[in-house]
């Protein structure tokens, strides 16, 4: 019983705590020096898919696609096929790689993508080329 009113206490907490961010993407980053802490650097308000320029690339019917609108159906997809995985043993994990120069909308695409779903999604940043970073503090941030 004492365990369900720290619960709710705790949930509670977290209510107050995220008061007015429903609708913004929280973006949070791996503290430097804590093993499995994560630190909430801002909460800003979701940027249009539609404002972020990307490429466009072949889908898989053969139509070309905006990037963007790829992943953001990708994801959409994926999120709604736990059951599936679950089903067969298959670990439910999706990943993506975003690569190219500074400046190239690596960043934007994240944040529009993790606004347009619903619910929205945080943002957690883990910087790679930091000599804090190895695959044991990886395993246990994620």
């Amino acid at each position: 019983m004492q365990r369900q009113v720290l619960e709710r206490l705790v949930a509670e907490a977290q209510l107050h705590a995220f008061e007015g961010e429903q609708s913004k993407t929280r973006v949070f980053v791996a503290h430097p020096a804590r093993w499995r802490t994560w630190r909430k650097i801002e909460a800003r308000e979701p940027r249009p898919l539609e404002s972020v320029i990307l490429d466009r690339i072949r889908g898989p019917d053969g139509l070309m696609v905006d990037i963007g609108d790829y992943l953001l159906q990708d994801l959409t997809r994926f999120f709604s096929s736990r059951k599936w995985y679950q089903d067969r043993g298959v670990p439910w994990r999706r990943g993506y790689m975003l690569h190219g120069p500074p400046g190239t909308g690596k960043t934007s695409t994240v944040m529009s993508i993790a606004g347009a779903l619903d619910p929205k999604l945080d943002v957690c940043v883990v910087n790679l080329a930091g000599n804090s970073v190895d695959d044991r503090r990886l395993q246990r941030l994620f």
